[in-house]
């Protein structure tokens, strides 16, 4: 998850048309089952273009 978050902060948002804002950020974890796991994460933005 680490490596996730360092990705999205280093490399997403400084080349995308997005920041974040102060507000809650959410991670979700669903147990599929047979070990398998799915997450989804949640970052409230707002576009820097004007």
């Amino acid at each position: 998850m680490h490596e996730l978050w360092k990705r999205i902060f280093g490399e997403w948002f400084p080349t995308s048309d997005y920041e974040p804002i102060n507000a809650p950020e959410l991670e979700m974890t669903y147990d599929r089952g047979n070990n398998m796991y799915e997450m989804e994460v949640w970052i409230p933005i707002k576009s820097k273009v004007k």
